[in-house]
């Protein structure tokens, strides 16, 4: 090979990596699209499919000083297919503020749950990038940047971990579209998903917020137990606590001495 040639071959291999740069990369954004419609199609496959379940949580309120927990709330959180959700204090311990903060959490689950798919994680509500894998927990995981399409509270700006294997939810973490109240100043939650019955759902969560006045807060929960009740999907259901789906009526709660 004469010089002039073999000085071709080596700019030809120099220039290789400034031509790979300069190509048009659809790769990750067909990533992130067959991700989402892979997640997508799974999460309404299962809900489909969904079970009626009952689920008990443990809630926790922390402050900071000396006694930083500032309260423990025990709770039930009733499900029937396809959107109906109801829950129960079950026991309350410290501060009344902690049940009052939890009871408010779980109305806003209960309204979302029955809002046909207004918070789902889905391109009607969600803008994505994707941003790569990651181990989670063990799991090789699809990593998502979410951007939420409206300025709501149900809706996280922040990623999603979705099972790279399964496409079911991993994780969820950001910060509200919108925050939940002018006493807030600043929110980040992190959702941790499992797979109970076939299907991804939430079973541990913590929320980290600046309140105007008191510092920060911390409040987190984590499921206690898990009881999946095959149950039809009906539009005839009965109300709750009918016993026709088999779940259990309300227990009274029970409110316990502070927290030492």
């Amino acid at each position: 090979m004469n010089r002039a040639r073999k000085v071709g071959a080596v700019g030809a291999v120099l220039l290789l990596p400034a031509l790979v740069l300069a190509q048009p990369a659809p790769s990750l954004a067909h990533s992130a699209t067959s991700i989402v419609q892979n997640m997508v199609a799974v999460q309404r496959r299962d809900a489909a499919q969904g079970r009626a379940y009952t689920v008990v949580r443990n809630y926790e309120l922390w402050g900071h000083g000396p006694q930083a927990r500032q309260a423990e709330v025990l709770t039930r959180v009733d499900f029937v297919p396809p959107d109906r959700k109801s829950f129960a204090i079950l026991r309350q311990r410290g501060s009344g503020r902690g049940a009052s903060v939890v009871r408010r959490l779980l109305e806003g689950e209960v309204e979302s749950s029955a809002s046909n798919g207004a918070s789902e994680i889905s391109e009607r509500n969600y803008q994505f990038a994707y941003t790569g894998q990651e181990l989670l927990d063990g799991r090789r995981c699809e990593v998502l940047r979410v951007e939420p399409r409206r300025q709501e509270r149900n809706l996280l700006r922040g990623r999603v971990w979705v099972d790279a294997s399964t496409y079911r939810l991993v994780r969820l973490e950001g910060e509200p579209a919108r925050n939940p109240s002018w006493w807030v100043k600043a929110t980040h939650v992190t959702i941790n998903f499992a797979e109970r019955d076939g299907r991804s759902l939430p079973v541990a969560s913590t929320m980290a917020a600046d309140v105007r006045l008191f510092g920060p807060h911390l409040l987190t929960w984590h499921e206690v137990s898990y009881q999946g009740q095959p149950a039809p999907v009906a539009a005839d259901a009965k109300p709750r606590g009918s016993g026709r789906w088999g779940l259990r009526r309300p227990v009274p709660a029970v409110i316990e001495p502070p927290l030492r």
